[in-house]
């Protein structure tokens, strides 16, 4: 498996990585995103992405970096345009709302390239690249605790081209749940095939810790 992952990864991550450094080059957009109501978080699983009103990619509880639906969650940097951008995936316990575990996305971001970035990317679908109809869904949910910094959310989708769109947040050293509007980021969310929680173009060193990723 891990194999064949790679293998699918380096063949797909020389796009990736341009579609993100020439995202970096536009206007960033002002936040579009609110800390969601305290409420239960049920963790559910499916066998066909998004066919219930919430699917979760992931809760991190299994002591696995594979998400419950599609390809699982990779590390994505500003490596292969040359730049020096670093992260290491790496699950941590406790997680949120006092379940098992959570994602632990750490690195720093380098200034060797002029637009770096750094951090966790997830497809949804079963290879990379390939897309799923989020229609369904309204929002993005995941808990999130970092070192104050902000971060961004990327959305990638058919009907978005070649330019992801995005939804930045503030992080606290305490867990906090959060709440993005997919309807925000794109009008036609038939062809999502990929979100990235990332880091930069701020340099230094970042701490971002995520939980409970799911679709509502």
């Amino acid at each position: 498996m891990m194999k064949r992952r790679a293998t699918v990864i380096i063949a797909t991550a020389a796009l990736i990585t341009g579609l993100i450094g020439f995202f970096l080059l536009l206007p960033q957009p002002a936040p579009l995103v609110q800390e969601a109501q305290a409420r239960p978080v049920p963790l559910l699983k499916t066998d066909r992405a998004l066919s219930p009103e919430e699917a979760v990619f992931a809760h991190f509880d299994a002591g696995e970096l594979d998400a419950a639906f599609g390809f699982g969650w990779q590390e994505t940097t500003d490596e292969l345009k040359g730049g020096g951008s670093t992260v290491e995936l790496e699950l941590v316990e406790p997680g949120a709302e006092g379940s098992t575990g959570a994602l632990s996305v750490r690195g720093t971001i380098t200034a060797d390239f002029p637009f770096p970035w750094a951090g966790a990317m997830i497809f949804p679908g079963d290879t990379p690249l390939a897309p799923v109809d989020f229609s369904a869904a309204s929002d993005v949910v995941f808990f999130a605790r970092g070192d104050g910094a902000n971060y961004r959310l990327l959305l990638f989708a058919k009907s978005l081209g070649q330019i992801p769109s995005s939804a930045s947040f503030s992080t606290e050293d305490t867990w906090r749940e959060y709440r993005i509007s997919l309807h925000d980021l794109a009008e036609d969310l038939r062809g999502v095939w990929g979100l990235a929680f990332v880091a930069g173009p701020g340099l230094g060193e970042f701490d971002l810790t995520l939980d409970q990723v799911r679709i509502e």
